[in-house]
C-alpha cells in the first residue's frame, strides 16, 4: 500500500521508510554484510544518505 500523505511528528523529519523482514537476526546481518549488498552500497556512496537499523522483533 502506498500513501501520498505524511504527517510528521517529533523532530519533524519526513523520510521513507522500508522494513524488510527476515526469519532471524542473523540473516538480516548476512544480507548487509554480503558482498553484493556491499558492491551495490559502494556505488551509492557520496551518492545516497542511508540510516540501517537491524532490529529483532518480538
Amino acid at each position: 500500500m502506498f500513501f501520498h500523505h505524511t504527517r510528521c511528528y517529533e523532530a519533524g523529519l519526513e523520510q521513507r521508510t522500508v522494513i524488510f523482514e527476515f526469519d532471524r537476526v542473523e540473516h538480516a546481518k548476512a544480507a548487509h554484510d554480503s558482498p553484493a549488498y556491499q558492491d551495490t552500497m559502494a556505488l551509492l556512496e557520496g551518492v545516497v544518505e542511508r540510516d540501517i537499523r537491524i532490529v529483532e522483533g518480538v
